[in-house]
């Protein structure tokens, strides 16, 4: 339109809002703040940490410094969707439907960790864009998705079918129905269903597919992934591993071989899950620290609490650190005192209790799998009481009894491995 103003830039100071310094309670500027409310969601799921719900500074325009906690951030959301179902702006003058996702899951997980309700404005914006930002043809199905809208011309900027799949990324966990209905018309218009035809790699596909359960689709997706992204392993003695994705580079890119590890780790339908915040007993429960990272690695650490046993798997770094020694923790324990260990199966006695709750073991960089038993129950549950060493097991028997069941209750792993935002933004500013 001539003079109209290019998406990614802020647009600050353009009317009707005129110049606004504060970033978290501007009209627009929702690509910072609703993208803050999930990154400090996470950050408390994650670490239990209270330090965002205490005050600190913020700086905007000018250096002007505005004070915010994770309390009235949430809350500032809640009135902006209260009085905008159709979404808050990112730049001023255009509302993307990807961002303002990914502030309402920021809202979501908000919700489950302190037990607020601020996300039930979020789903009036979620209803909103269904009628709105969605378009679907007589024969029922999705013919086109808004990437973003400018009220001030009232023009939509809309994509095909396929427009919406880093949209139902993020909204997965909040309303799978209205997910599920993007994800379906990215994969029929993108053929990931039709053995005839010849797809290309996608890594949010892959990710969706996986959390929904399509199988079809993963196969495809995955052989595409081995295909056209160049997945190998790099570094002095091969120990790295990433996606270089044809790019000619020495490193590969950190944003998108992150999304694409999403697709490697957790289980079907663990995205899903994660956002029940399950296993918050966590901060509880016996817990493995101190680990000497990069020489010693962690591919498992979980609790079973059927039988009160704490599952630690280590690797090597890299070759030549195999062999090396490392000492590392384990803490929030029942009765220190009580403690016994197997490893691959075998009695193992190099610990030592070095506090209360806490034990320090002595232990081989190698490939090792650790059953250490503390008597842990979960939350409420009464310790069991010490019983006599069992006789040692085979390796191969150890490792078998080292999987988590299947049951959300004992899987850990589940809970903080699946998060990561897809690695092609919806907008320039994000790329």
């Amino acid at each position: 339109k001539g003079n109209y103003n290019r998406f990614g830039w802020t647009g600050n100071g353009v009317q009707p809002w005129g110049l606004q310094r504060d970033p978290i309670g501007a009209d627009g500027y929702l690509f910072f703040r609703g993208w803050f409310t999930l990154l400090l969601s996470i950050y408390k799921y994650v670490s239990g940490d209270d330090k965002y719900t205490r005050t600190f500074p913020v700086t905007g325009y000018g250096d002007e410094v505005f004070e915010w906690d994770h309390h009235r951030i949430a809350a500032q959301m809640e009135r902006q969707y209260q009085e905008h179902p159709e979404g808050p702006q990112c730049e001023n003058t255009k509302i993307w439907f990807y961002c303002n996702a990914a502030g309402g899951l920021g809202m979501y997980l908000y919700d489950r960790v302190f037990g607020r309700q601020t996300h039930r404005a979020f789903e009036n914006f979620l209803e909103y864009s269904r009628d709105n930002y969605m378009g679907v043809g007589s024969d029922g199905n999705l013919e086109w998705v808004t990437n973003y809208y400018d009220p001030i011309v009232n023009h939509k900027a809309n994509g095909g079918p396929a427009a919406g799949i880093s949209t139902a990324f993020m909204v997965l966990p909040q309303n799978r129905e209205l997910a599920t209905t993007l994800y379906d018309a990215a994969a029929n218009a993108l053929g990931w269903r039709n053995a005839q035809a010849p797809i290309r790699a996608n890594a949010t596909g892959l990710l969706l597919a996986r959390a929904l359960g399509d199988h079809t689709a993963v196969a495809r997706l995955r052989a595409a992934a081995e295909q056209q992204y160049e997945p190998r392993h790099f570094g002095d003695q091969d120990e790295k591993f990433g996606w270089f994705f044809g790019l000619n580079e020495a490193y590969p890119r950190g944003q998108r071989s992150a999304t694409m590890m999403v697709s490697e780790v957790g289980e079907d339908g663990a995205w899903l899950r994660a956002f029940e915040t399950p296993h918050l007993d966590k901060f509880e429960a016996p817990t493995v620290e101190g680990v000497d990272f990069p020489s010693l690695g962690l591919y498992q650490a979980w609790n079973d609490v059927d039988s009160g046993t704490l599952h630690v798997g280590t690797y090597p770094t890299s070759p030549d650190r195999q062999g090396g020694q490392a000492n590392w923790r384990v803490t929030n324990l029942p009765n220190s005192d009580d403690v016994y260990i197997l490893c691959d199966g075998q009695p193992f006695d190099r610990f030592q209790v070095t506090g209360n709750g806490t034990i320090e073991l002595d232990t081989t960089i190698d490939t090792l799998q650790y059953q250490i038993f503390t008597g842990y129950r979960g939350p409420g549950g009464q310790p069991v009481a010490r019983r006599d060493v069992p006789r040692a097991v085979g390796t191969a028997a150890a490792m078998a009894a080292a999987q988590p069941p299947s049951r959300d209750a004992t899987a850990v792993r589940r809970a903080t491995s699946e998060f990561a935002p897809d690695g092609g933004p919806g907008c320039p500013c994000c790329a």
